[in-house]
């Protein structure tokens, strides 16, 4: 079942059914103390997505998941914001949200994200993401600026940044980080 609705204002509903087969060889683990074993399982989902058009200066999308997950139950919440505050100015709100009940654990997910495009010029691009994923206690920022110094020729500095959001240690303790020069150069011949 898979079935698109187009409204006249462009916005989107979708309504769609999966039947899923899945075979993991060895045990995985699924969220934090979760051990799904290996197996075969055989599964089925339903889904709802409303999409508002991308001609919005605002909008958002919407998706539910619902139905079978390795011998249990998930319902999978998205939802994932657009604001286009300026024509330089974009930011990107999205939030996610797992609630699982399987024969190997119980356990919700969730995992929350921002992303801020900023483009100074047609030349001067820059990307900020910030996430939080509170399954592996984690909070990281990605970082992003891209010089197009001429057509198709880019300088790239990146900065990635994890931070440990667990109740163990106080404060935001640093967990990795890294920093990343790239250069692309068009050779002409």
């Amino acid at each position: 079942l898979h079935t698109i609705i187009t409204f006249e204002n462009g916005d989107e509903l979708t309504v769609q059914g999966n039947v899923f087969k899945e075979a993991p060889e060895r045990a995985f683990r699924l969220g934090r103390d979760t051990v799904v074993p290996g197996g075969l399982y055989a599964f089925n989902r339903g889904m709802v997505r409303y999409v508002m058009s991308p001609g919005r200066r605002y909008g958002a999308a919407t998706t539910v998941t619902w139905g079978g997950f390795y011998g249990g139950t998930r319902t999978q919440v998205d939802v994932r914001g657009t604001a286009k505050i300026t024509d330089h100015l974009a930011i990107f709100p999205t939030y996610e949200r797992n609630d699982v009940d399987i024969p190997f654990g119980r356990f919700t997910s969730n995992l929350a994200g921002l992303r801020l495009n900023y483009n100074a010029s047609n030349r001067l691009i820059t990307h900020a993401f910030l996430q939080y994923n509170d399954t592996i206690n984690r909070l990281t920022l990605n970082l992003r600026l891209d010089f197009i110094y001429r057509p198709n020729s880019h300088v790239y500095f990146v900065w990635n940044e994890g931070r440990d959001t667990s109740d163990l240690v106080p404060g935001l303790p640093l967990r990795d980080r890294a920093a990343i020069l790239k250069v692309v150069h068009l050779l002409r011949r």
